[in-house]
Protein backbone atom coordinates (compact mmCIF):
# COMPACT_ATOMS: atom_id res chain seq x y z
CA UNK A 1 0.00 0.00 0.00
CA UNK A 2 1.35 3.20 -0.57
CA UNK A 3 2.40 5.89 1.60
CA UNK A 4 -0.33 8.80 2.58
CA UNK A 5 2.97 10.51 3.47
CA UNK A 6 2.93 11.79 -0.14
CA UNK A 7 -0.22 13.53 0.27
CA UNK A 8 0.73 15.18 3.22
CA UNK A 9 4.29 16.33 3.26
CA UNK A 10 5.66 15.90 -0.83
CA UNK A 11 4.10 18.56 -3.36
CA UNK A 12 4.82 17.57 -6.81
CA UNK A 13 6.94 15.00 -8.44
CA UNK A 14 10.41 14.24 -7.09
CA UNK A 15 13.53 13.05 -8.92
CA UNK A 16 16.13 10.93 -7.69
CA UNK A 17 18.80 13.83 -8.08
CA UNK A 18 16.06 16.09 -6.10
CA UNK A 19 17.09 14.06 -3.10
CA UNK A 20 19.84 14.81 -0.35
CA UNK A 21 20.83 11.26 1.05
CA UNK A 22 22.87 11.32 3.90
CA UNK A 23 23.87 8.98 7.39
CA UNK A 24 25.97 8.88 10.16
CA UNK A 25 25.95 13.12 10.92
CA UNK A 26 26.47 11.44 15.03
CA UNK A 27 26.48 14.61 16.46
CA UNK A 28 24.42 17.10 15.06
CA UNK A 29 26.77 20.25 15.22
CA UNK A 30 25.70 23.80 14.99
CA UNK A 31 28.05 23.62 12.03
CA UNK A 32 26.67 20.44 10.79
CA UNK A 33 23.57 22.00 10.80
CA UNK A 34 24.85 25.14 8.51
CA UNK A 35 26.56 22.97 6.46
CA UNK A 36 23.51 21.25 5.93
CA UNK A 37 20.92 24.21 5.41
CA UNK A 38 23.30 24.86 2.26
CA UNK A 39 22.77 21.60 0.52
CA UNK A 40 19.23 21.90 1.65
CA UNK A 41 18.44 24.80 -0.89
CA UNK A 42 18.18 23.37 -4.11
CA UNK A 43 16.70 20.13 -2.92
CA UNK A 44 13.00 18.80 -2.39
CA UNK A 45 13.60 16.28 -0.13
CA UNK A 46 15.77 15.09 2.23
CA UNK A 47 16.17 11.21 3.59
CA UNK A 48 18.34 10.07 6.62
CA UNK A 49 19.36 6.75 6.75
CA UNK A 50 20.20 6.61 10.40
CA UNK A 51 22.80 7.39 13.18
CA UNK A 52 21.67 10.98 12.72
CA UNK A 53 21.21 11.50 16.69
CA UNK A 54 23.59 9.12 18.49
CA UNK A 55 23.24 8.28 21.61
CA UNK A 56 19.41 7.90 21.35
CA UNK A 57 19.64 3.94 21.40
CA UNK A 58 18.67 1.03 23.52
CA UNK A 59 21.85 0.95 24.55
CA UNK A 60 21.02 3.90 26.63
CA UNK A 61 21.88 3.43 30.47
CA UNK A 62 18.88 6.25 30.76
CA UNK A 63 16.36 4.01 28.57
CA UNK A 64 17.58 0.65 30.29
CA UNK A 65 15.95 1.69 33.22
CA UNK A 66 12.56 2.61 31.30
CA UNK A 67 12.38 -0.85 30.46
CA UNK A 68 12.58 -1.96 33.70
CA UNK A 69 9.51 0.44 34.44
CA UNK A 70 7.63 -2.18 36.50
CA UNK A 71 10.86 -2.82 39.20
CA UNK A 72 12.02 0.69 39.03
CA UNK A 73 8.34 2.25 39.95
CA UNK A 74 7.97 -0.64 42.72
CA UNK A 75 11.37 0.12 43.95
CA UNK A 76 11.82 4.09 43.67
CA UNK A 77 8.51 5.47 43.27
CA UNK A 78 5.22 6.06 45.88
CA UNK A 79 3.35 3.49 44.28
CA UNK A 80 0.68 3.14 46.55
CA UNK A 81 -0.06 6.85 46.94
CA UNK A 82 0.49 7.22 43.01
CA UNK A 83 -2.50 4.13 42.15
CA UNK A 84 -5.00 5.89 44.82
CA UNK A 85 -4.46 9.23 43.11
CA UNK A 86 -4.90 7.77 39.36
CA UNK A 87 -7.31 4.71 39.93
CA UNK A 88 -8.36 4.53 36.14
CA UNK A 89 -4.95 3.94 35.18
CA UNK A 90 -3.66 0.34 35.73
CA UNK A 91 -0.02 -0.23 37.76
CA UNK A 92 2.16 -1.07 34.72
CA UNK A 93 1.10 1.65 32.78
CA UNK A 94 1.23 4.21 35.57
CA UNK A 95 5.20 2.60 35.44
CA UNK A 96 5.74 3.95 32.05
CA UNK A 97 4.14 7.34 32.66
CA UNK A 98 6.04 8.30 35.49
CA UNK A 99 9.21 6.51 34.55
CA UNK A 100 9.12 7.57 31.38
CA UNK A 101 8.83 11.06 32.34
CA UNK A 102 11.77 10.58 34.99
CA UNK A 103 13.44 9.20 31.75
CA UNK A 104 12.50 12.09 29.72
CA UNK A 105 13.86 14.25 32.01
CA UNK A 106 17.51 12.69 32.24
CA UNK A 107 17.88 12.64 28.18
CA UNK A 108 17.05 16.38 28.24
CA UNK A 109 19.51 17.17 30.76
CA UNK A 110 22.23 14.86 28.64
CA UNK A 111 20.91 15.84 25.17
CA UNK A 112 19.24 18.45 25.07
CA UNK A 113 22.13 20.83 23.72
CA UNK A 114 23.14 18.12 21.04
CA UNK A 115 19.27 18.26 19.50
CA UNK A 116 19.01 21.60 19.18
CA UNK A 117 20.47 22.42 16.16
CA UNK A 118 18.67 18.81 14.79
CA UNK A 119 15.24 20.75 15.69
CA UNK A 120 16.39 23.98 14.57
CA UNK A 121 17.21 22.32 10.68
CA UNK A 122 14.08 20.73 10.86
CA UNK A 123 12.03 23.55 11.11
CA UNK A 124 14.02 25.33 8.60
CA UNK A 125 13.61 22.67 6.16
CA UNK A 126 9.96 22.68 6.92
CA UNK A 127 10.32 26.29 6.19
CA UNK A 128 11.37 25.80 3.03
CA UNK A 129 9.39 23.23 2.34
CA UNK A 130 11.65 20.60 2.24
CA UNK A 131 10.35 17.75 3.81
CA UNK A 132 12.75 15.03 5.96
CA UNK A 133 12.20 11.51 5.97
CA UNK A 134 14.45 9.97 9.00
CA UNK A 135 14.72 6.32 9.37
CA UNK A 136 16.85 4.93 12.37
CA UNK A 137 20.28 3.11 12.47
CA UNK A 138 21.66 1.69 15.15
CA UNK A 139 22.73 4.24 17.43
CA UNK A 140 19.47 6.10 17.07
CA UNK A 141 16.74 3.35 17.41
CA UNK A 142 14.84 4.78 20.20
CA UNK A 143 12.51 6.53 17.92
CA UNK A 144 11.84 2.85 16.13
CA UNK A 145 9.49 2.11 19.23
CA UNK A 146 6.35 3.41 19.86
CA UNK A 147 6.10 2.78 23.49
CA UNK A 148 9.22 5.31 23.66
CA UNK A 149 6.92 8.32 21.57
CA UNK A 150 4.65 7.25 23.66
CA UNK A 151 5.67 7.58 27.25
CA UNK A 152 9.08 9.36 27.15
CA UNK A 153 8.17 13.52 26.14
CA UNK A 154 11.34 14.13 25.00
CA UNK A 155 11.61 12.06 22.34
CA UNK A 156 8.29 12.62 21.18
CA UNK A 157 9.18 16.42 20.98
CA UNK A 158 11.48 15.33 18.01
CA UNK A 159 8.86 12.72 16.61
CA UNK A 160 6.15 15.08 16.30
CA UNK A 161 8.18 17.97 15.00
CA UNK A 162 6.62 19.46 11.38
CA UNK A 163 8.28 18.42 8.54
CA UNK A 164 10.06 15.85 10.13
CA UNK A 165 8.17 11.78 9.31
CA UNK A 166 9.55 8.91 10.37
CA UNK A 167 8.30 5.71 8.17
CA UNK A 168 7.44 2.33 9.02
CA UNK A 169 9.76 -0.32 7.61
CA UNK A 170 8.43 -1.10 3.81
CA UNK A 171 6.24 1.89 3.59
CA UNK A 172 6.21 2.47 -0.17
CA UNK A 173 6.14 6.54 -0.58
CA UNK A 174 5.58 7.95 -4.28
CA UNK A 175 8.26 9.98 -5.49
CA UNK A 176 6.80 10.25 -9.28
CA UNK A 177 4.84 7.84 -11.21
CA UNK A 178 8.22 5.96 -12.16
CA UNK A 179 9.71 6.11 -8.57
CA UNK A 180 9.07 5.03 -5.07
CA UNK A 181 11.07 5.22 -2.09
CA UNK A 182 11.13 2.28 0.42
CA UNK A 183 13.74 1.70 3.56
CA UNK A 184 14.10 -0.21 6.54
CA UNK A 185 14.99 1.14 10.22
CA UNK A 186 17.80 -0.63 12.49
CA UNK A 187 15.91 -1.24 15.50
CA UNK A 188 18.15 -2.43 18.09
CA UNK A 189 21.99 -1.66 18.96
CA UNK A 190 22.51 -5.24 20.05
CA UNK A 191 25.94 -6.76 18.56
CA UNK A 192 24.84 -10.24 18.35
CA UNK A 193 21.92 -9.52 16.42
CA UNK A 194 22.34 -5.96 14.71
CA UNK A 195 23.14 -7.61 11.14
CA UNK A 196 20.55 -10.11 11.42
CA UNK A 197 16.55 -9.14 10.55
CA UNK A 198 14.30 -11.62 11.18
CA UNK A 199 12.13 -9.60 8.99
CA UNK A 200 13.90 -10.43 5.74
CA UNK A 201 14.00 -13.94 6.26
CA UNK A 202 10.34 -14.20 5.97
CA UNK A 203 9.83 -11.63 3.30
CA UNK A 204 12.38 -14.20 1.79
CA UNK A 205 10.16 -17.38 2.27
CA UNK A 206 7.55 -15.43 0.01
CA UNK A 207 7.16 -16.57 -3.49
CA UNK A 208 6.18 -12.31 -4.01
CA UNK A 209 5.57 -9.90 -1.48
CA UNK A 210 3.38 -7.16 -3.35
CA UNK A 211 4.60 -4.32 -1.19
CA UNK A 212 7.72 -4.55 -3.93
CA UNK A 213 6.29 -5.18 -6.58
CA UNK A 214 8.34 -3.19 -9.74
CA UNK A 215 10.98 -3.22 -7.09
CA UNK A 216 12.94 -2.09 -10.64
CA UNK A 217 10.85 1.11 -9.86
CA UNK A 218 12.16 1.78 -5.96
CA UNK A 219 15.03 3.54 -4.80
CA UNK A 220 15.43 1.06 -1.52
CA UNK A 221 17.59 2.63 2.00
CA UNK A 222 18.66 0.87 4.36
CA UNK A 223 21.22 1.91 7.91
CA UNK A 224 23.31 -0.88 7.29
CA UNK A 225 25.35 -2.38 3.80
CA UNK A 226 24.61 -5.47 2.44
CA UNK A 227 27.53 -8.30 3.26
CA UNK A 228 28.84 -8.52 -0.74
CA UNK A 229 31.08 -5.54 -0.31
CA UNK A 230 31.06 -5.11 3.29
CA UNK A 231 31.55 -8.42 4.87
CA UNK A 232 32.51 -6.96 8.81
CA UNK A 233 29.84 -4.30 9.03
CA UNK A 234 27.02 -5.52 6.11
CA UNK A 235 23.87 -7.53 6.26
CA UNK A 236 23.65 -11.30 4.75
CA UNK A 237 19.59 -9.97 4.90
CA UNK A 238 19.65 -7.10 2.84
CA UNK A 239 22.36 -8.88 0.31
CA UNK A 240 19.60 -11.62 0.02
CA UNK A 241 16.85 -9.18 -0.59
CA UNK A 242 18.47 -7.70 -3.22
CA UNK A 243 19.17 -10.85 -4.88
CA UNK A 244 15.54 -11.21 -4.90
CA UNK A 245 14.19 -7.56 -5.67
CA UNK A 246 15.84 -5.53 -8.16
CA UNK A 247 15.85 -2.00 -7.15
CA UNK A 248 16.58 0.82 -8.79
CA UNK A 249 19.25 1.88 -6.65
CA UNK A 250 20.26 1.05 -2.90
CA UNK A 251 21.28 3.93 -0.45
CA UNK A 252 22.98 2.99 2.88
CA UNK A 253 25.49 4.22 5.46
CA UNK A 254 27.46 2.88 8.47
CA UNK A 255 30.93 2.35 6.59
CA UNK A 256 32.73 5.69 7.30
CA UNK A 257 35.43 4.43 5.70
CA UNK A 258 33.83 4.63 2.03
CA UNK A 259 31.70 7.23 0.31
CA UNK A 260 30.72 6.39 -3.11
CA UNK A 261 29.45 4.11 -5.79
CA UNK A 262 29.01 0.26 -6.19
CA UNK A 263 27.41 -2.38 -7.66
CA UNK A 264 26.13 -5.06 -5.71
CA UNK A 265 23.62 -7.88 -7.25
CA UNK A 266 23.27 -5.72 -10.28
CA UNK A 267 21.84 -3.33 -8.30
CA UNK A 268 23.81 0.41 -8.61
CA UNK A 269 24.23 0.86 -4.19
CA UNK A 270 25.82 4.30 -3.01
CA UNK A 271 27.40 4.34 0.50
CA UNK A 272 26.32 8.18 1.98
CA UNK A 273 28.25 7.74 5.34
CA UNK A 274 28.86 11.73 6.16
CA UNK A 275 32.37 12.68 5.14
CA UNK A 276 34.91 13.21 8.17
CA UNK A 277 35.86 16.53 6.70
CA UNK A 278 32.33 17.50 6.81
CA UNK A 279 32.09 16.82 10.69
Amino acid sequence: MESKFIGEMIEGDIKEEDILFISDIEIFSPEIKKNLIKEANGKKLIVFIGDILSGLSDINPYYKLFQESSTVFKTFYEKKKLMKKFPKIDEYELSLIFVGKTISEKLSEEYKEKVTPFKSFVKYCNKIKVPIIFFTGNHDSLFHSPYNLTYIPFLKEIYKLKGLYFPKDYEKIRLNDDLYLMGMNTPEDNPEEEYSFPQIKEILKEIQDNRFNNAEQIIFVSHLPGKEKFSKLGSEDITNLKRRYKFKYHYHGHVKDYHGEYIEKGIPTRSVHINVEEK
